[in-house]
C-alpha cells in the first residue's frame, strides 16, 4: 500500500496531489483504522471528563466510562466475528454507537446518583 504513495512522492508534481479512485481507496485503507481508534479515544476521554463534570460522582463516571468503553468494544468483535471488512460504513456506525451509548449510560447513572 505504501508503494502508491512513494510512487506520487517520486513522481508526482511539486504542490499538486492525487485525485483518483484507486489512491483514494488506498488511503483511506492506510488510515481508516488509526484515525478511527484514536477518534475512539479521545472520545471517551472528553465523556469521562463530562460525565464527572455532570455527576461529580466518581463512581457513576466510572461505570459509565466503562459501559461505553465495552459497547464499543463488542461492536468490534462483532465485525470480527460477522467477518466484516472495516471501511467507513462500519466507522462512522461505532462513532454513532459510541454517542449513543454515552446517551443511555450517563442517564442511567445520573437516575442512580439520587
Amino acid at each position: 500500500m505504501r508503494d502508491i504513495r512513494n510512487l506520487v512522492q517520486t513522481y508526482g508534481v511539486e504542490g499538486t496531489f492525487t485525485f483518483a479512485d484507486d489512491y483514494l481507496a488506498w488511503e483511506m485503507a492506510l488510515v481508516i483504522l488509526p484515525e478511527t481508534y484514536s477518534s475512539m479515544a479521545v472520545t471517551l476521554l472528553a465523556v469521562c471528563g463530562v460525565i464527572y463534570f455532570v455527576t461529580f460522582n466518581i463512581k457513576v463516571s466510572i461505570m459509565v466510562c466503562i459501559c461505553v468503553l465495552l459497547v464499543d468494544l463488542y461492536l468490534l468483535a462483532l465485525l470480527y466475528y460477522w467477518g466484516l471488512s472495516f471501511n467507513f460504513m462500519p466507522a462512522l456506525m461505532i462513532s454513532m454507537a459510541l454517542g449513543l451509548a454515552v446517551d443511555f449510560s450517563a442517564h442511567l447513572g445520573h437516575c442512580y446518583i439520587g
